[in-house]
């Protein structure tokens, strides 16, 4: 009778809860429990650079000193967060376009280095560093702050770790997860397609820095759109070859970071002699800047997939169309995609295969 009693006396706010849960939907076309997560942060995680951290309970504050974990706190909406910036994320392509306001963000430092007073003055709950900047958390952490550091490497699955953390870290672990989800989704679609192909229908590729061609790197995005990355897999993420071990090579297909400006087929000094380049298989790709972007590594292993296999991948006949829903979903601006490839000339077709005259 008592707990009868009780129910009744409850009906009446329950209603009211309703009301505003209904209210909710309505005006913000959010469902409840799909809001910002905001949860307690409190606790320990062990970072990229295989460091153990203790988080304050509460994150509300955050300066962010590698370009990749700042795209990863925009895309999870923690952007407002940001109390300070390092020098390039100014300068990012795809960070300039949907948030031109990081500009007004205080840079405190680089990559590497940090003004120390301007930090300090700062009195972030937590600094986010690349792991390979291992000195510079060090040197922070002596002052009393919180200090994470992040750095795939180049590697998918570490980057999907690192949204992981970074939601951890923030709060955001409902967004992360989310956002996790759908690049897993994304990526489960390409394989799919591409683990079954044998060994020859994997074009040999050589993919090239944007500032210089001569240097390379083990990126996985090319295995992971069904090719055969010819850069040896235990060095850097960029290193340098000379063109002798190029030409030894030959590579069925070059993969050029569209910020790079060069023209391979008039370089001269043995470019020209390359099959890829006989065969006009040079595909101009963003490959990112200071790091991955969570939208444009999904949409490059998508492209890549495309540009190696065509008629194999549903998504060849748009490139364009996947290109903007993927940049919508994890930015809110679809548009981005295609001022990027306006603005880099990217690849979106393979161009008729043409043998030039040896």
């Amino acid at each position: 009778m008592g707990e009868n009693r009780m129910t009744r006396k409850r009906k009446p706010f329950s209603f009211l809860a309703a009301l505003a849960s209904i209210a909710l939907v309505l005006l913000t076309g959010c469902k409840p429990g799909n809001e910002p997560s905001h949860k307690n942060t409190a606790g320990d995680i062990t970072d990229q650079a295989g460091r153990s951290v203790s988080l304050p309970k509460k994150v509300t504050s955050v300066v962010c000193l590698w370009p990749e974990t700042t795209r990863i706190l925009y895309a999870l909406g923690a952007k407002d967060m940001l109390v300070g910036v390092d020098n390039q994320v100014g300068k990012d392509p795809v960070l300039q376009k949907v948030w031109p306001e990081i500009r007004d963000v205080p840079v405190i430092g680089t990559m590497s280095s940090v003004n120390v007073e301007q930090l300090v003055a700062a009195r972030p709950d937590l600094v986010i560093v690349s792991a390979r900047s291992r000195r510079l958390a060090d040197q922070i952490a002596g002052h009393g702050l919180s200090v994470v550091c992040f750095h795939p490497r180049g590697k998918w699955k570490s980057f999907l770790e690192e949204i992981t953390l970074t939601g951890r870290c923030v709060g955001r672990q409902h967004e992360a997860a989310d956002l996790r989800r759908f690049i897993e989704e994304k990526m489960a679609e390409v394989q799919t397609i591409v683990t079954a192909l044998p060994d020859d229908r994997r074009p040999r590729t050589y993919v090239t820095f944007a500032y210089d061609p001569l240097r390379t790197t083990p990126l996985d995005s090319v295995e992971l759109a069904g090719g055969s990355n010819i850069a040896e897999g235990n060095r850097d993420i960029w290193y340098t070859v000379d063109m002798e071990w190029l030409l030894a090579r030959d590579p069925d297909v070059i993969v050029q970071h569209a910020l790079g400006r060069y023209d391979l087929a008039t370089m001269g000094g043995g470019w020209s002699s390359l099959r890829a380049i006989k065969m006009n298989k040079v595909y101009r790709v963003y490959l990112g800047f200071c790091g991955v972007d969570p939208a444009q590594y999904v949409a490059q292993v998508r492209q890549l997939a495309a540009l190696f296999h065509g008629p194999d991948i549903p998504w060849s006949r748009d490139l364009a169309a996947d290109g903007r829903a993927i940049f919508q979903r994890v930015y809110g601006r679809g548009d981005v995609f295609d001022a990027l490839v306006r603005e880099m000339n990217i690849t979106l077709a393979p161009a008729e295969t043409q043998q030039t005259k040896e």
